[in-house]
């Protein structure tokens, strides 16, 4: 459950569940690594050198904000604002989301952070 989305009845629920903040992966990992992310616990599980590409749309369908994202332990994971062409048509919200690629550095847990938005937790586990 979205930590940020603490609800306490049915119609809080309803809102609730459109007021969080929205990540898409664009990308896939290569054969035998991991990239992937968990929507509904806002987890990104990826192998070391490995980069998946992310999408953030704020809970308005709006881009997020895209030069303060950023990672609380570069040691584990980095994050490197994207400008990637239409991957797919953008229909919902007033402009393009904001894109940005997550690269796994070695095996721990960290934070992915855009100001405003809910968090990323980034799992970088051990090659397989």
């Amino acid at each position: 459950m979205k930590r940020s989305c603490h609800v306490l009845g049915l119609l809080a629920a309803s809102w609730c569940a459109s007021a969080c903040t929205h990540y898409q992966a664009l990308s896939t990992p290569p054969p035998d690594r991991v990239a992937e992310l968990n929507r509904s616990d806002d987890v990104v599980t990826i192998s070391p050198g490995v980069a998946l590409g992310l999408e953030c749309v704020n809970p308005w369908g709006n881009p997020c904000a895209p030069d303060q994202v950023s990672v609380g332990d570069p040691r584990i994971a980095k994050v490197y604002v994207a400008h990637l062409g239409h991957l797919e048509e953008y229909t919902s919200g007033s402009s393009v989301p904001t894109s940005f690629v997550v690269v796994g550095v070695q095996p721990g847990e960290t934070m992915l952070t855009v100001p405003g938005e809910d968090p990323l937790r980034i799992v970088v586990v051990a090659e397989r």
